[in-house]
């Protein structure tokens, strides 16, 4: 193949004008004048929202609501905080009393509680937040505040295992 690639001839590239049909009017550019609205239904300012839309039950009509995560953020904050329980309660005083090799076990237990717990925290939140702008269904508020609750007070479970480690190796160390 010689003198590089070669492209198909372009049907409108020996016109001049390619844009001019036959009968020497321009299709793109000259059509017809679309009616423009009657001066007492044109507003002030042209980026306000129409009137049509402007009460909250039109915008719920043409707006996505987007379903509830309730019961994920319910879930989660529950298994966060029974994580965070069954590491600190059962598991805690068992390894640390019986089995002193395992007692690391009971910590790794309470930070993935822990971790779960941040997702349904952060979930939690993010879903309000839009439940509250009217982005979100309303019908799952109460299950969704409840799963943040339990993630918050997996947290402090969690967090309150992590303080009692650190005081044990400084009580140990002294």
């Amino acid at each position: 193949m010689s003198g590089g690639p070669r492209f198909p001839k372009q049907p409108l590239a020996d016109r001049e004008r390619a844009f001019v049909g036959p009968d020497g009017k321009n299709p793109f550019g000259e059509a017809q004048a679309v009616p423009s609205a009657p001066s007492s239904a044109v507003s002030e300012n042209i980026f306000s929202p129409a009137r049509s839309l402007g009460s909250p039950a039109d915008r719920q009509l043409y707006e996505p609501i987007l379903p509830h995560r309730a019961g994920s953020v319910f879930w989660l904050g529950l298994l966060g905080m029974g994580g965070a329980a069954l590491g600190i309660l059962v598991l805690g005083p068992i390894l640390w009393l019986l089995m002193a090799g395992l007692r690391n076990l009971s910590l790794i237990v309470v930070t993935g509680a822990m971790l779960v717990c941040v997702v349904a925290v952060y979930m939690g939140s993010v879903d309000l937040k839009a439940i509250r702008a009217g982005a979100m269904d309303p019908s799952g508020e109460r299950r969704t505040i409840l799963g943040q609750r339990f993630g918050i007070l997996g947290l402090l479970m969690g967090a309150s295992a992590w303080s009692f480690l650190v005081y044990s190796i400084f009580a140990a160390l002294l």
